[in-house]
């Protein structure tokens, strides 16, 4: 063998999109009966669903 020659060659692969759930608990306040929770966190624009690398990209 005398050896090989490399050469490179740079492509995108198709982005893959996923589904990101956020739970928060759901509790029950027996002082003042109502229902309480945590807050959902905050999003890079409000009330869209779209994600701070999906909007990056």
């Amino acid at each position: 063998m005398v050896g090989e020659d490399v050469s490179e060659m740079l492509d995108l692969i198709a982005a893959q999109l996923k589904v990101v759930q956020i739970a928060r608990l759901k509790k029950s306040c027996r002082r003042c009966e109502r229902m309480v929770h945590v807050p959902a966190p905050s999003r890079p624009i409000p009330g869209s669903m779209a994600g701070a690398g999906l909007l990056a990209h």
